[in-house]
């Protein structure tokens, strides 16, 4: 539920001084709206999910102070998938569940289909995939209903996600494709290349790997266009293992040295598998 049309670097000079103006004014409810934006440029494209954490907890307290539901809900869900990105899920677990609460309770349909998203993707990051596939299957219910086009593409490629690690590919393959479909339809590049990253890891599974390698680059140019560091980083990453397997070891090399440097610096939890990847590939060029 972090839809963002902004162009990152360029966009939180304008937020940043939008909330500056709005302190001097008093206005809590334009900062609360400033800060949750500022929050969502990090989580979302500059991949500083912690600085990220710190806009949304101040905006969390202005909306409880300003008694808005709505807008605390937002927070909550904001929170929760922040928490997630950083692998801390239980805390995730926990906002996520206030805001479906809350959004339940007033009636707010958007945002209970973003907290059962957001649910559904901590539950996966604990590796519990059938309570994943159960909350992504009553969020395509809510998303479908209030036709939010940007949430049923996500939903579908987190359904496909799913069921790729459970084995079934064929299937998978399908969501992936209907996400991908969508986002290009919508023009969402940070979509765009969430589904094309997911849907070559599908291929890459089923060992189509020249498939998988163009699917990957084009990942790579949708989260370069809008400065989508977590997207960069992972096509990088996957970019290297299929460079690797078609016996392209320097470019591979290259692309995993890459990868590692981005994910380090946004603390990414797929730091761990990054690394491995990189001395893997060095080894097995070492010994040709």
């Amino acid at each position: 539920g972090r839809a963002l049309r902004l162009k990152p670097r360029d966009s939180s000079v304008g937020v940043e001084a939008g909330l500056v103006a709005a302190r001097k004014l008093g206005d809590r409810k334009m900062q609360g709206a400033h800060l949750g934006n500022l929050g969502n440029i990090h989580a979302q494209y500059l991949g500083d999910s912690r600085k990220a954490i710190g806009y949304y907890e101040q905006t969390l307290v202005i909306h409880r102070e300003l008694d808005d539901r709505r807008g605390e809900g937002m927070a909550l869900n904001n929170l929760g998938s922040a928490h997630t990105d950083l692998g801390e899920t239980k805390k995730a677990i926990g906002y996520c569940e206030q805001a479906l609460d809350i959004a339940r309770e007033t009636a707010d349909r958007r945002n209970e289909g973003s907290a059962l998203g957001n649910l559904g993707v901590a539950h996966k990051s604990n590796g519990d995939l059938q309570k994943a596939l159960e909350f992504y299957q009553q969020q395509i219910v809510v998303v479908h209903e209030v036709g939010d086009r940007r949430g049923e593409g996500g939903t579908f490629g987190n359904i496909g996600t799913v069921l790729a690690e459970l084995g079934e590919k064929q299937e998978a393959i399908r969501f992936l494709e209907k996400t991908l479909v969508i986002m290009r339809e919508i023009g969402d590049r940070r979509g765009e290349a969430i589904a094309s990253n997911n849907l070559g890891c599908a291929y890459a599974e089923l060992d189509e790997t020249q498939k998988a390698i163009v699917l990957f680059e084009q990942a790579l140019e949708s989260a370069r266009e809008v400065d989508y560091r977590a997207g960069e980083g992972r096509a990088l990453h996957n970019l290297a293992g299929g460079l690797a397997e078609t016996g392209h070891r320097d470019e591979a090399i290259a692309h995993a040295e890459q990868a590692v440097e981005i994910l380090e610096q946004i603390e990414s939890p797929c730091i761990a598998n990054a690394r491995a990847r990189l001395e893997k590939i060095r080894k097995q060029t070492d010994q040709e």
